[in-house]
């Protein structure tokens, strides 16, 4: 008999709006190892129209309401980041299970928080980290190991994406302070793939800037900015390997994600039009006996999410983090990412902003 589905609660997925309704509601209406039992948003009304659009059986207007259900057993956090860490407690201490998206918190300390709280209350507890369970990366990480490249020599890892200036709503991300810029955000994400694939960074320099430094919204108003939007970073891989990656926003026509890896017996290139972690990359290979480069299709045992889910769309990758809390409450299987492994990567975060405070100077990773 099939374990039966997860029953999740979610906060924040208003009607054709943001993140939890354009990646969590379809991931979870197309799983069979989930069932969407409750929407949670700022309004009531609000909540019971996505209710109805999905066939939640509740509507919230207090997440504090929804976590003590006792028909919800995990609660998904999609709203901004300010707002996690109370959440993600308050669930916790329920006895829910989690899944936060990314970043869990605005500085360490509340991740730190969170994640001890996730160690006292026993549940499983998952952040937005999709890019690990992407079927290309760990594409990519699996032929590494398999000794694809041989001696690996030098990684490049390289974003660059249109950010909305000037789109309604965004200035309250203007402030570094915030914690949701592109040193927490879209570098966080991508220098993890990197480092998951590569096999884990010894060191780092980097130097963030901001470059953009005032946005002018619809309303003409202007926002004062702190927060960076380029940021530079070098690296000495696990086994010596130099790894070069930038990653910035631009106002027009971003290039997308490239992650190269050279070796002394091959090479390997990994690519979409936006972040890595909310599409899938086409991944290309050659090694020393090929002319050039070639397409490496995705292995099929990599592929678990079935068509009902969207697979050109930020759902997909989202849906392979549902299949793996799903193993890991009812299977007992370990959770991975978890809130353990997100520590380690806001460790990372704060030690790249310490170094670009200290002008770029080079720092170990994890001392």
């Amino acid at each position: 008999m099939a374990a039966p589905p997860l029953r999740i609660g979610i906060v924040g997925a208003s009607v054709n709006r943001g993140w939890g309704w354009r990646s969590h509601i379809p991931a979870i209406l197309g799983l069979p190892e989930c069932e969407l039992t409750a929407i949670c948003t700022a309004h009531q009304e609000t909540a019971e129209e996505a209710a109805k659009a999905t066939g939640a059986k509740h509507a919230f207007a207090d997440y504090r309401a929804m976590v003590e259900h006792p028909d919800v057993e995990v609660v998904t956090i999609a709203v901004r980041v300010p707002w996690h860490r109370e959440i993600a407690l308050a669930a916790m201490a329920a006895g829910k299970h989690v899944y936060c998206e990314w970043p869990l918190g605005v500085n360490p300390g509340e991740v730190a928080e969170m994640t001890a709280a996730a160690q006292a209350a026993g549940v499983c507890a998952m952040p937005g980290m999709q890019g690990r369970v992407a079927p290309s990366i760990l594409q990519v990480k699996r032929l590494i190991e398999s000794g694809y490249v041989g001696r690996m020599l030098t990684a490049n890892a390289r974003l660059t994406m249109a950010h909305p200036y000037q789109r309604a709503g965004i200035g309250w991300a203007a402030k570094r302070a915030g914690g949701n810029h592109i040193l927490t955000i879209q570098t966080a994400h991508m220098l993890d793939i990197a480092a998951f694939v590569c096999g884990g960074l010894q060191s780092v320099s980097s130097v963030d800037t901001t470059m953009v430094p005032q946005w002018t919204l619809p309303s003409g108003d202007t926002v004062d900015v702190d927060a960076p939007d380029q940021v530079g970073v070098r690296g000495v891989l696990a086994g010596g390997a130099a790894l070069s990656a930038h990653f910035a926003y631009v106002p027009h026509h971003g290039a997308g994600w490239r992650l190269e890896v050279y070796g002394d017996q091959g090479t390997l290139v990994a690519t979409c039009p936006g972040p890595a972690m909310v599409m899938p990359n086409r991944v290309a290979g050659g090694t020393a006996a090929d002319k050039t480069l070639r397409e490496l299709p995705v292995p099929a045992d990599l592929l678990t999410v079935p068509e009902s889910v969207p697979h050109d769309s930020s759902a997909y990758h989202v849906a392979f983090m549902y299949q793996r809390l799903h193993r890991a409450m009812r299977d007992g299987t370990p959770l991975d990412p978890s809130f353990e492994t997100a520590m380690e990567l806001y460790q990372l975060v704060d030690t790249l902003e310490r170094s670009s405070q200290q002008g770029g100077a080079v720092l170990p990773v994890g001392g």
